[in-house]
């Protein structure tokens, strides 16, 4: 016996399975969209979460992929920090997950003219002795080159440049490191950026520097002031895979 209405309540609980269901039955212009806003929302993916494909390489046939195996950036953020009043900035979270690790300083302003240093973290504390070397070169706005360099001091020079402190004026620089945890080899950093120096000259800078009395592992990194604070800075440390 056929039916042409079913009654409400005439379907019990899965009495229609998959096999009273024929191939294409349902397409999408009848699935209610319900189906996905209606479920709970979630604000972060673990690895293993799935999500629905169409395999192109299988004849479209539906599949899952989970989040870990999905293509991903290739900068992953270790660390960020954020002042606007404080004469030092550390980032940390080096380690032996990636070889190369990248540092960001952005819209740095310094509370009185200044240059800015760097010296290398361990898990003891700062490499503070006088084995830094660093060599640098750049050139400003006025047509005037600015090499800076040391052969044996206990930090790094960022800038060959005294910045200029007055409000608006903004520095920037990139750094990459190399291998930090490893404890064979030296510990290699270069960097390129820019920024305001004294007498309102616009200036670029990039640079190169070693630790060479010792290969500690080297954990982070603390940013500071040779005068006064920074006003303001933002410093990102990422993981580069």
């Amino acid at each position: 016996m056929s039916k042409t209405q079913i009654p409400t309540g005439g379907i019990t609980a899965d009495a229609i399975d998959a096999t009273l269901v024929t191939d294409d039955a349902i397409s999408d212009e009848h699935l209610d969209i319900t189906s996905i806003t209606g479920q709970t929302a979630i604000t972060s993916l673990a690895d293993t979460d799935k999500f629905l494909v169409s395999d192109a390489s299988d004849s479209g046939n539906l599949k899952y992929v989970e989040k870990q195996y999905l293509p991903s950036g290739t900068h992953v953020l270790i660390d960020e920090q954020t002042t606007t009043s404080a004469s030092t900035v550390r980032v940390s979270g080096m380690d032996s997950t990636y070889k190369t690790y990248m540092m960001d300083i952005i819209d740095l302003n310094t509370s009185v003219d200044s240059t800015v240093r760097l010296r290398y973290r361990t898990s003891d504390g700062d490499l503070t002795t006088s084995h830094y070397q660093y060599a640098g070169d750049g050139f400003n706005s006025s047509g005037q080159g600015s090499a800076w360099s040391n052969n044996g001091t206990d930090y790094i020079q960022l800038w060959g440049e005294t910045l200029r402190h007055d409000a608006g004026m903004s520095n920037a620089l990139r750094l990459f490191i190399s291998n930090p945890s490893g404890t064979s080899n030296q510990k290699r950093c270069f960097w390129m950026g820019g920024g305001q120096r004294t007498s309102d000259y616009t200036f670029s800078a990039q640079g190169s520097a070693t630790y060479f009395a010792s290969t500690p592992a080297v954990t982070a990194f603390k940013i500071y002031c040779a005068s006064g604070n920074f006003d303001n800075v933002t410093i990102k440390l990422y993981g580069v895979k």
